[in-house]
């Protein structure tokens, strides 16, 4: 089997409008867990974390993702904890482990595939929310993410296209 060839994503738009799907997917399970004190550090995190992963995406990371592999294991020993003191209801302690996990991944997003987990980890983060929803807030944080996540994907279809280009016309030039 072919070894994966690394393609590093470069669209800043791309880039852009996925972290804000990501944040309203964040904001529409943060709303409806009425704000958790680690609210504005998993935002704030996620977009630090956009940001190293934009201006790392052509480098290896592997000292990185030893320190986010680390940090994934103490979320799972804390969404162990969380899962122990409430084994009735799950819904909470795994809303705060993906909002976690969301976190950690945006430090690592070199390529279009990875732009892709994000959005679909956003559509969870807000399917999530609708599940906990008992206000009709939730509608405006479920508009934004709609507007943001059909924007993703205008991009990304973009970003499909121009790789496409550069390939056939690498092809016909013999590189």
């Amino acid at each position: 089997m072919p070894k994966h060839e690394r393609k590093a994503e470069n669209s800043v738009y791309f880039r852009l409008v996925v972290l804000i799907a990501v944040i309203f997917g964040m904001l529409a399970t943060l709303s409806q867990e009425e704000w958790p004190d680690f609210s504005l550090l998993v935002i704030l995190g996620t977009i630090l974390g956009f940001i190293i992963s934009y201006f790392r995406r052509d480098k290896n990371n592997l000292f990185l993702k030893f320190f986010l592999a680390i940090f994934t294991f103490s979320i799972f020993g804390n969404f162990l904890k969380e899962l122990a003191l409430n084994p009735y209801d799950t819904r909470i302690p795994l809303a705060n482990f993906l909002l976690w996990l969301q976190t950690l991944h945006s430090y690592d997003i070199p390529e279009r595939r990875d732009l892709n987990y994000s959005m679909l980890a956003s559509l969870i983060l807000v399917s999530v929310g609708a599940v906990l929803s008992y206000n009709l807030i939730f509608g405006f944080y479920f508009i934004g993410f709609v507007v943001f996540i059909v924007l993703s994907l205008f991009y990304n279809y973009l970003s499909m296209l121009q790789e496409k280009i550069q390939k056939e016309i690498d092809f016909s030039f013999g590189k």
